[in-house]
């Protein structure tokens, strides 16, 4: 059961678009934060983007046949103090050999203009905080970043509860 944090930010908003952030939840392998997506109707377009998802992993193939491939979706990636960094993948698995950071995207969802996704990133740093980075380059947002306060998520973590123990095996 994770430790829920007030967090809340607005990451665009322009006439059409609006991005923002909130729900953060600590957990003690890592945090995971909400990401919400809204358009307004525009009318009279030929592929209105308001029905196109903004995330990776709803998309068939990150390569489309105009060769701007991951440039058209809304990309997030990390960065922590001691300099270690992670680009979202929805490809990634946990493995045995894998080490923090790695940044995933959990369960969403969504269509006509309104797109919601969970954003994962294992593994919580012991010192420092957690730089968030994203841009949108279809969409004209820039590379631009939000920070996590790295104590606030370690002391929230320590107050999420394992609800089973993983088994041996597992």
């Amino acid at each position: 059961m994770p430790a829920c944090l007030s967090f809340e930010h607005l990451l665009v908003h322009t006439e059409n678009l609006a991005v923002f952030v909130n729900n953060l939840r600590a957990y003690p392998d890592g945090v995971e934060f909400a990401v919400h997506v809204r358009r307004s109707r525009d009318a009279g377009l030929a592929h209105p983007p308001w029905l196109a998802s903004p995330f990776e992993r709803h998309a068939p193939f990150a390569d489309g046949a105009d060769g701007r491939g991951a440039d058209r979706y809304l990309r997030f990636g990390v960065q922590y103090a001691d300099g270690r960094r992670a680009q979202a993948d929805r490809f990634h698995r946990l493995g045995s050999s894998m080490e923090p950071p790695l940044v995933t995207y959990g369960s969403g969802g969504g269509g006509e203009g309104r797109w919601d996704q969970d954003v994962w990133i294992w593994g919580l740093p012991q010192e420092g905080s957690i730089t968030v980075v994203y841009s949108w380059l279809a969409e004209n947002v820039p590379e631009a970043s939000f920070v996590l306060d790295g104590q606030e998520l370690r002391t929230a973590a320590s107050r999420a509860r394992v609800l089973w123990p993983e088994s041996p095996d597992a």
